[in-house]
């Protein structure tokens, strides 16, 4: 498994997409990403220790025979819709990795094609979301 891809860096793209796609893990440490939809892929843990995520859009998926878990935790995350999954590395059957979703204005869960059904783990999902 690759090392862990950090990025402190404030990235803005409205109206469009931003895609970070790691061999290994995702660490955001700082900044904010801001964009239409954001669209995260790792074969390792995604993680949010800093900054937060602005967007209509989050894909979040890891592909981890070992369970690659999703935290993105930033209390000023403002996503309107999310997909979180975590697969083995066949992107075949969800693995027990847990997820962990905090937004600040309340988010909808929305299922794209394939096994990405909206909210897919064989761990624990905790979501966190103000009311809309």
């Amino acid at each position: 498994m690759g090392r862990s891809s950090p990025f402190r860096a404030t990235i803005i793209a409205p109206g469009s997409f931003i895609s970070v796609i790691s061999f290994g893990g995702i660490a955001q440490t700082a900044g904010t990403i801001t964009a239409d939809s954001v669209t995260l892929f790792a074969s390792g843990a995604i993680a949010q220790t800093g900054g937060n995520i602005t967007a209509t859009n989050l894909y979040a998926t890891t592909t981890a025979d070992s369970g690659g878990t999703i935290s993105l935790t930033s209390a000023t995350n403002a996503i309107q819709n999310v997909t979180l999954s975590t697969f083995d590395s066949s992107f075949g059957s969800p693995v027990p990795a847990d997820i962990t979703f905090v937004d600040s204005i309340g988010f909808t869960i929305v299922p794209q094609s394939g096994p990405e059904t909206g909210i897919v783990t064989a761990g624990t999902a905790t979501l966190q979301g103000e009311a809309q």
